[in-house]
């Protein structure tokens, strides 16, 4: 494993300290300060593979200019109202210079999702949050791997700030469509190409931005995707779409206000990836049982199974970051009944119009089931 410089510039003392033992137990060079003009005095930074800053942007710090340097990788630009008592809050986390040597599969990710972790636990006064604005800066390699801690460490943070509950938002379903169009369709999945992820938040809105370093495409090209003839041509997931335009008109749900789409979606995903392991000799095997009152699906591969229960729990804070087990999670938190099958290659999901409680998973009822529903 390549070892790594890292730079941490954060005035939480705790948080200094901790990532410094984390990431320094990875086999790292870390490099720590909370005084915001030695940082600005750093002349090596491009020397350095991580950045991981909480400088906002003022322009000028005591009278003398700020160099364009510093300012692109220490210092994040946030507009606070004028009107209203605001707390600022930056953070910046750059890897432009880990491309400069290549690093070995999970090695970064297990630097950002530790990072990630731990700046959750110290970022919040609770009595704050309600005066907060946020701005939050990632540049990192077209990973989606990498990509997967930076959705889950936003979706916290909107979920922290009241903006919405996160479980029950297709918030999910808009960043992760839009991290795996820039680096699968934008980057190409080419590691040396970047992505650069922008969020603004406060508790009366959330602004995204998320851009890649490809060609880019005429939006205006797309078929659009509200006309009915077009209804399968943008995903080529036909069934998907079938069975979410029956559910519609049968009055179950409004399918474009449901998270069902994020559920089914996730089961067919897991039946043809991890069940069949992408093996096109194999068959998915999908049902739908529809009424006003109830829909129930079935998806079933040919694939050796696994063990629902052995997957970490995603409700542990300690697990935010694994993405094992996440599109299980959503499955369970937007379903009202969830039950796998002895084998587990197959999992039955029902959805009713009102849901009392959320989905928990508990222990079998028999030998043959795994069972989940509400409790």
């Amino acid at each position: 494993m390549q070892k790594r410089r890292i730079l941490v510039v954060d005035n939480n003392d705790e948080l200094r300290v901790s990532l410094a033992q984390v990431l320094g137990a990875l086999g790292h060079d870390v490099s720590t300060t909370g005084n915001r003009e030695e940082a600005l005095r750093l002349s090596d930074l491009d020397h350095f593979d991580l950045i991981i800053s909480d400088l906002a942007d003022d322009s000028r710090t005591n009278g003398q200019p700020v160099s364009e340097l510093h300012r692109k990788h220490l210092l994040t630009a946030v507009s606070a109202s004028a009107t209203e008592p605001t707390i600022v809050k930056a953070f910046k986390m750059g890897a432009v210079n880990c491309l400069r040597h290549p690093y070995a599969e999970g090695e970064l990710r297990e630097i950002v999702e530790q990072t990630l972790s731990y700046k959750l636990r110290y970022v919040d006064d609770p009595s704050l949050l309600s005066h907060t604005h946020e701005k939050i800066e990632f540049e990192l390699p077209s990973d989606l791997a990498l990509m997967n801690g930076v959705l889950q460490y936003l979706l916290a943070r909107v979920s922290k700030l009241g903006l919405i509950a996160a479980e029950g938002s297709n918030l999910y379903v808009a960043l992760d469509e839009a991290f795996v169009n820039a680096v699968k369709h934008g980057n190409k999945n080419d590691p040396t190409k970047l992505v650069r992820v922008g969020a603004e938040l406060s508790p009366k809105e959330a602004c995204f931005t998320v851009e890649d370093e490809g060609e880019g495409f005429d939006v205006q090209a797309i078929p659009d995707p509200c006309d009915p003839a077009n209804l399968f041509k943008s995903s080529g997931r036909g069934v998907l779409q079938y069975l979410l335009a029956r559910v519609s008109k049968l009055g179950l749900i409004a399918a474009e206000g449901s998270n069902l789409y994020v559920a089914l979606d996730e089961a067919f995903v897991n039946a043809v990836k991890h069940g069949n392991k992408n093996d096109p000799t194999k068959l998915v095997r999908v049902g739908a049982e529809l009424s006003p009152k109830e829909a129930c699906f079935t998806i079933e591969d040919e694939g050796e199974g696994f063990n629902v229960q052995a997957i970490p729990d995603p409700c542990d804070p300690a697990n935010l970051f694994k993405s094992s087990g996440r599109g299980v999670l959503l499955i369970y938190n937007i379903m009202d009944e969830v039950e796998y099958n002895a084998q587990g290659n197959r999992v039955k999901m029902v959805k009713r119009p009102d849901r009392s409680a959320e989905t928990q998973l508990v222990e079998p009822d028999t030998a043959n089931d795994k069972h989940a529903s509400n409790v």
